[in-house]
Parts: C-alpha cells; structure tokens; sequence
C-alpha cells in the first residue's frame, strides 16, 4: 500500500449520510457527528486538522483504522473510497487550468500541481515529513510547491538550452 497524504471533509460526509433524508434523521446524525468530532479519540487518528473548515488529514496507511472508527458512531456503509479524498488529486482537481507567468517563462498550474502529488505527497519520505510538520503542514506545503515550481523552472531552462544547440544564425 502507498502512503499518500489523505483528507475527509466531515461536513461532506454529513451532505451524503442525510441526502434523502427527513429533518430527524438529519439531526440525528448531525448529533453523532458532532460528538465523534469532538472526541480526542476521533483528533488522534489525524496528524492535521482544519476544524473551522471540517477537514482531516492523514496517511493512506491509517485509512482503515479511520473507517471502523466512524462506523463504529455511524454506517458508512453508502460512503465510497472517493469520500476518503487523495490530498494530492484534490489540488490537481483544484487548480486546473491556470498559468503561472515567472518572467517571460509561462508554466501551465496543472504541471505544478501533478508534480507535486506523483514526486511529493505519494513519496513516503516527503509524507512522513508532512506529518511530523504538525500545525505547520500548509507552510511545508507552500515549501513543497515552491520546491516543484524551481525544479519546472529547471526543466524549461533545460529545454531551452537544449534547442539553443540547435540554433542558427542566418547571415
């Protein structure tokens, strides 16, 4: 098994637990919810945590460990893998599209972001780095992304050298 960097959105799994339901199953779930959120049994199964927005992340490794724990509260049972979110195919899905302009050099978002998740956040040793980041885990990331911006960088230079071999002068 990887070891990717992994998130769920609580508030996402209520939307689907409660879709097609009346207003007391609702709430009653929205109970149990609450009380497993607010458990310190619950916050320990995540190395991160962004309570304002509903947000936990952890390793792909914990990830069954996660899943008996909330159905032990709640049936998931009607919960897929893709509730159980891919940090790093998250920011793909996020930030498509764009470009990022350095100069004159133009480098298109979604190779940021595809470098980052394939060479960063599904290497074990840059996973295990995040973790131990604790309450800093969106300045290692911003460092990460920085990271993957240089080595673009990198790689246009190269290629720009390389058709410079190429070139000709025309008298």
């Amino acid at each position: 098994m990887t070891n990717k960097i992994k998130f769920i959105n609580v508030e996402s799994i209520f939307d689907k637990l409660t879709r097609n339901t009346n207003q007391i199953t609702e709430s009653k779930i929205e109970t149990i919810i609450s009380n497993m959120e607010s458990s310190q049994e619950f916050k320990n199964l995540f190395f991160f945590s962004d309570e304002d927005d509903h947000m936990y992340y952890y390793q792909e490794t914990d990830e069954q460990k996660i899943k008996e724990f909330i159905s032990q509260h709640i049936d998931i049972s009607n919960l897929s893998d893709s509730d159980f979110e891919d940090y790093g195919q998250s920011l793909c899905d996020w930030y498509s599209g764009g470009f990022i302009q350095i100069g004159v050099l133009q480098i298109e978002e979604n190779d940021l972001y595809t470098m980052l998740r394939d060479e960063y956040l599904h290497d074990s040793v840059y996973v295990k780095k995040l973790v131990k980041s604790g309450k800093s885990f969106f300045v290692k990331i911003d460092k990460l992304k920085e990271q993957c911006l240089n080595n673009l960088v990198d790689v246009a230079i190269s290629e720009i050298k390389i058709a410079l071999k190429g070139y000709k002068f025309e008298n």
